[in-house]
């Protein structure tokens, strides 16, 4: 699948998990070029959908992220919920969580704890 390849080794992946498109980030999500990337993939991929989007970001091994992801992520959220899909984020650090929830994005971002209770909680 698409992926772009920073000095960490590959910082974002892309893949479809029964029907769900699923953006892996490893380590750091601090580079404005992975967020862009992340963006145009993100926007090509809702372009394609021809049903409802349905869309997991996984957040697990990303140890830091500037603050520019978190209005990519919201922008995408309306356009995805616009299109009738979904988007649930997952695997987000405790500190970076509580900032959402501060912020009381977690009001708007779905987000589960896990991959797994992502992709679980997916409507069908």
């Amino acid at each position: 699948m698409p992926g772009m390849s920073g000095e960490n080794g590959e910082a974002l992946r892309i893949e479809t998990h029964r029907g769900v498109h699923v953006i892996h980030f490893n380590r750091l999500v601090t580079n404005r070029l992975v967020v862009e990337r992340m963006n145009q993939e993100i926007h090509a991929l809702l372009e394609a959908e021809t049903e409802r989007p349905r869309f997991v970001v996984d957040f697990t091994d990303v140890k830091e992220m500037s603050s520019s992801i978190l209005g990519v992520m919201m922008s995408v959220n309306l356009k995805i919920c616009r299109s009738g899909g979904e988007l649930r984020l997952c695997g987000i650090r405790r500190a970076l969580l509580d900032v959402l929830r501060l912020m009381r994005l977690d009001t708007i971002l779905n987000i589960d704890p896990t991959f797994d209770e992502a992709l679980a909680r997916m409507s069908d």
